[in-house]
């Protein structure tokens, strides 16, 4: 879920957002991802569009050759073969070619939703966190990943079916030309009105799915929770409410409601078709009067009447067909416009152009540089980083730290905020020192650690590392330099030496380190206090974590699952750990045991960042910093806070009050 409160600004839905041109979008990716299986299915339904005029040219030299040889001797029917051969050959090419293009359409079927499902993830793991504070950015990802792959084939489908008929339009209107030149041109103006429906009708369709998604979702929703499908805790409340007769009434009357409007809406669609059609079946028995004309008058014999009948019925339903697919294409790929938005949300991909940040404005500049975004301009994905730097980019993060990381008047704000998170922020986290951050909820601790970490980029003010600002740093040096401990930390369902190893890939992957892989694993491993129970494990560091891709998988209790969190950090060997409420999920002993652990990390001069709210762990720092309102209300040791009586003696009474 996303978390609550995010920062959707009004008016800024990115579902409601315009999207890039999505047909362009769905053949780039075919050509740049499945070319072949692309060029294959079109051409097969090429070369398949023009076997009907075939076959009507070379039935009604047949059938003009048999009847004018009908009362001739036997070498009058010798004449009409080759054309019966090569009616038997185009039929048997017809069906060849439909019998290829079933597999050939599974190929590129295949190939298109592997290309956009990979893009769709790549796009949402390039994608600034900023936008996973946004309660739309979650929908948008579910609603691509479930829309791209299937409307992308049928785009496809719809394109090869248009060109198939197209062509067998054209070569069949090429055959009625002869018999009079107008024909083919009265037959597609006849058309266009049916081109003209079939779009309206796709607007209106989509109109309609756009008004009844909210009660469609609400539907499927009321069905979840009377099947249980929302998890056990929801399906007992259900039972324990007494909800089920109430949820089933609502589900009965929406679905009633959503039956009744659907039944209008196709009602509509049917009366509105009527003249259409009727017109197209005037069109056609015009068609006929007019071959018929050409056999009274001696233009057209009469074998050749019967075959362009048939031509002119193919020609009629091709055209239908053609502007059926049009409609489609322009459904399917409404369908995709939420995959183009995600694109276009999650910026460049890797390995372009990068936009310019504010380091190249005029030295000593403090204005945030801002460039028009997707979401309108200046929005929070696209807020770059502030001017000031003294550190070249590419420069590695200065090791060992020697004087410390210092928050030089940082203030940000969330995008729908109405107010900023941190307001003209300073503070210091001195190298090796172990500092704690405390404050009520809201008060701004958790986008301070992401402000640290290069998650989001301040409004303005600087984050220095000994003088330097981290603005400059490439996003892979500022990785290594900083390893956090989340409270909602990563449960790799892997073997222990990946969930442990993920901390630093490149090393953990190549061995870089100069003790070896497995060596720097169980260094991290006893220095987070996991060494005892991985030893214990059926596999040791091979042993395969979790259940949810192997039933045979070993679960952890969540103090393991946290030791694991902190071993994966340290093996990154960072130069500052950054803990952000790391035991808010723990029971009271292995909370226990994990600040008796981080207390030996800090009693080893590991510089520490500890955001916790609860107090007592506080205690294990060198230093409290207690932050109020987005910025740093007091300053000081455990016991000197308690010795002023401010804001963190208050707090340290509240909660100690439960205890007593």
């Amino acid at each position: 879920m996303a978390p609550s409160g995010g920062t959707m600004a009004p008016g800024r839905s990115l579902a409601a957002s315009p999207a890039p041109p999505v047909l362009r979008l769905v053949v780039r990716t075919a050509w740049a991802e499945c070319r072949w299986s692309a060029v294959a299915f079109l051409g097969v339904n090429l070369v398949k569009g023009l076997t009907p005029a075939a076959q009507v040219a070379l039935t009604a030299r047949l059938l003009d050759l048999v009847l004018r040889s009908a009362h001739a001797s036997a070498a009058g029917f010798a004449a009409a073969l080759p054309a019966a051969l090569g009616l038997i050959g185009v039929t048997l090419l017809r069906a060849t070619l439909a019998h290829l293009d079933i597999p050939l359409q599974e190929r590129l079927s295949f190939d298109l939703h592997a290309a956009l499902d990979g893009r769709r993830l790549e796009a949402a793991a390039r994608s600034p966190l900023a936008l996973f504070d946004r309660d739309d950015w979650y929908a948008l990802v579910q609603a691509a990943g479930t829309s791209a792959g299937t409307a992308a084939e049928k785009v496809i489908e719809q394109v090869a079916w248009l060109l198939n008929s197209a062509t067998t339009v054209a070569a069949v209107g090429v055959l009625l030309a002869a018999a009079a030149w107008w024909l083919p041109l009265g037959l597609l103006a006849g058309t266009l009105p049916t081109a003209l429906w079939e779009l309206w009708q796709g607007d209106r369709q989509r109109r309609y799915t756009l008004t009844e998604a909210p009660d469609q979702r609400l539907l499927g929703y009321l069905a979840s929770l009377l099947a249980g499908e929302a998890g056990e805790g929801e399906a007992a409340e259900v039972r324990l409410y007494g909800l089920a007769g109430h949820l089933l009434r609502r589900w009965r009357n929406l679905f009633s409601r959503l039956g009744a409007a659907q039944a209008g809406f196709q009602a509509v669609q049917a009366a509105a078709a009527l003249p259409v059609r009727l017109l197209r079946l005037g069109v056609f028995f015009g068609g006929l009067v007019v071959l018929g004309l050409g056999v009274l008058h001696g233009r057209i014999a009469a074998g050749s009447f019967m075959a362009l009948a048939g031509g002119l019925s193919t020609f009629n339903q091709e055209a239908g067909n053609a502007a059926a697919a049009v409609r489609r294409i322009r459904v399917r790929t409404n369908a995709l416009a939420d995959f183009a938005r995600l694109a276009a949300a999650a910026g460049s991909p890797p390995g372009a152009a990068a936009p310019p940040t504010a380091s190249h404005a005029p030295r000593g500049s403090a204005d945030v540089a801002r460039r028009p975004g997707p979401h309108g301009a200046a929005s929070v994905t696209d807020r770059l980083v502030p001017a000031g730097s003294r550190l070249a980019p590419g420069q590695p993060f200065p090791r060992p730290l020697r004087e410390g990381i210092v928050f030089d008047r940082v203030t940000f704000s969330y995008a729908s905020a109405s107010r900023p998170a941190l307001r003209d922020l300073s503070l210091t986290l001195r190298a090796g020192e172990c500092l704690a951050l405390v404050g009520a909820n809201g008060a701004g601790k958790s986008t301070l650690v992401k402000l640290l970490l290069g998650l989001y980029a301040p409004d303005s003010g600087r984050i220095l590392a000994d003088g330097h600002d981290l603005a400059a740093l490439e996003p892979a040096a500022r990785r290594t330099a900083f390893a956090p401990v989340f409270q909602d930390h990563l449960h790799l369902q892997f073997t222990v030496a990946e969930a442990i190893g993920f901390g630093a890939l490149p090393a953990f992957l190549g061995g870089e380190d100069a003790g070896g892989g497995r060596a720097r694993l169980e260094r991290a491993a006893r220095a987070a206090r996991a060494a005892d129970f991985i030893a214990s494990l059926p596999r040791g560091y091979d042993t395969p974590l979790g259940r949810a891709l192997d039933d045979r998988g070993t679960d952890l209790s969540g103090g393991q699952w946290q030791r694991l969190a902190t071993a994966r950090a340290l093996y990154a060997e960072p130069e500052v750990l950054v803990l952000d409420e790391p035991a808010a999920a723990l029971d009271p002993q292995a909370e226990v045991e994990l600040y008796a652990q981080f207390s030996g990390l800090a009693a080893r001069g590991r510089t520490t960042l500890l955001v916790t709210h609860r107090l007592g762990a506080a205690r294990i720092a060198d230093r409290v910093a207690v932050l109020d309102g987005g910025r740093i209300a007091e300053e000081g040791t455990h016991g000197d806070l308690l010795a002023a009586g401010g804001l963190y003696a208050g707090l340290w009474a509240a909660q100690a009050g439960w205890y007593q």
